[in-house]
């Protein structure tokens, strides 16, 4: 170097002079480089296309800048591509801090220039990445995607079967319920058949009422104990109910196998009537058969009570056929009963009679005499009724007699009996 400054280089070729004043415009590229890295803090170990952790997203990134003419007049710029749409800008700092970046795929880019604004040829390009945490993977998400739905699924399930069993303990409770209603109505129409003719009772659940009705003929039947006053004394009340209860239930059982309708009680005595409510031709038959039944009773219990020395019951009985009316009467307690003078002549029949006997007028004997082979008793005196013509009935016609026994019948019988059944079915029809 001169005293001008210049400075003088010896080259193979001779002494080469570089003149101070006249200096060129540096046209060479800085040379950049990746220096350090520094990642949370603490040195690191960087590799292109590092994978980080999701946690190790805070890095300090560091470069050297190299000239050989003005080191300090390099000027830097960084683009993070996958964060940043532009280049930073130009700063003197060979350095560039990225805090808590978000899980990705990064390019951090870096470029130099000298003093004169002249830049590196090629962009400096370092790539990494930062994975998610577990918990954001799509693996993870995929998982419990099919967690939940699998979870959706046994909740619906856990609940469809919780309806089920709800469903069943409610038709299990319904059914009962049901059964008590109808067990419940099978008592009521039990209770409502005991008092009332079947299709009566039917006719009052359905419309709430029975419509009285008129019957040309129907036959009527009266049973009293003789002398029950007197038996009456000698037993107690409970005795007493259990010696009729005992008659009356079996009545209850004969008239009604012989279709014969039970029309009410009244201390001792028993009434009923055939051909009622639904009219039939057999009805005097029909009483007369399930009077016969009753004295054969009371004969049994005649010669039971004998051979245990008790009071003997005998009965009288006395059945008469003509018109009457039938209808329900009450409110509160319902009663199917019958009225008209066919009621009173009936009741005398009974208390005319003798005790053992069955007591038939002269209307009900001329529609059974081709039947039953009856005694006449001639005009017999009957209550506000005067002279009756009255039977008592003995037997069947011999030719209706199974075995020669008196009132059992034979195949005979009951062909003219079904005869008579035919003809009101008929009637029906018609």
């Amino acid at each position: 170097i001169d005293s001008k400054d210049n400075v003088w280089v010896g080259t193979t070729n001779g002494v080469t002079q570089i003149v101070a004043e006249k200096d060129v415009k540096n046209t060479i590229p800085p040379k950049l480089l990746l220096g350090k890295v520094i990642l949370n803090k603490s040195p690191y170990t960087f590799r292109d296309d590092h994978k980080l952790d999701y946690d190790e997203n805070n890095l300090t990134f560091q470069f050297v800048g190299l000239s050989f003419k003005n080191e300090n007049g390099i000027r830097y710029d960084y683009r993070l591509k996958g964060y940043d749409k532009d280049w930073q800008g130009l700063t003197s700092r060979p350095y560039i801090k990225l805090s808590n970046l978000p899980p990705g795929q990064y390019t951090l880019q870096a470029r130099a220039q000298n003093q004169d604004g002249v830049w590196n040829k090629k962009v400096l390009e370092t790539k990494f990445t930062i994975s998610p945490p577990f918990w954001a993977e799509t693996w993870f998400i995929a998982l419990c995607i099919i967690a939940v739905i699998v979870l959706v699924y046994m909740i619906h399930k856990w609940q469809v079967k919780r309806l089920e069993n709800q469903n069943k303990v409610l038709e299990v409770k319904v059914d009962e319920r049901t059964r008590e209603l109808r067990e419940e109505k099978d008592v009521s129409d039990r209770l409502l058949l005991n008092v009332l003719p079947g299709i009566v009772a039917t006719e009052i659940k359905e419309t709430g009422a029975a419509s009285p009705k008129s019957f040309e003929a129907i036959t009527i039947m009266f049973t009293d104990f003789k002398g029950f006053t007197q038996i009456a004394e000698k037993l107690s009340a409970h005795e007493l109910v259990k010696e009729l209860e005992l008659c009356f239930a079996y009545f209850d059982d004969v008239i009604r196998y012989h279709n014969v309708e039970k029309l009410k009680t009244i201390g001792d005595a028993y009434m009923c009537a055939g051909g009622l409510p639904t009219v039939n031709f057999t009805h005097p038959i029909d009483v007369i058969l399930a009077a016969v039944e009753i004295q054969e009773f009371m004969g049994a219990m005649r010669a039971r009570n004998t051979a245990e020395n008790k009071p003997v019951w005998e009965l009288r009985l006395g059945i008469h056929t003509g018109p009457a009316m039938a209808g329900v009467v009450g409110k509160s307690k319902f009663l199917y009963d019958i009225w008209g003078d066919s009621v009173n002549l009936a009741s005398r029949m009974e208390s005319s009679g003798e005790p053992t006997k069955i007591n038939i007028s002269g209307v009900t004997y001329e529609l059974v005499k081709d039947f039953f082979h009856c005694k006449h008793r001639g005009q017999v005196p009957a209550k506000n009724k005067g002279l009756v013509d009255m039977y008592f009935v003995e037997s069947l016609q011999s030719i209706y007699k199974k075995d020669d026994r008196p009132f059992e019948p034979n195949g005979l019988f009951w062909k003219r009996y079904e005869a008579l059944k035919r003809k009101a079915d008929l009637q029906k029809a018609g």
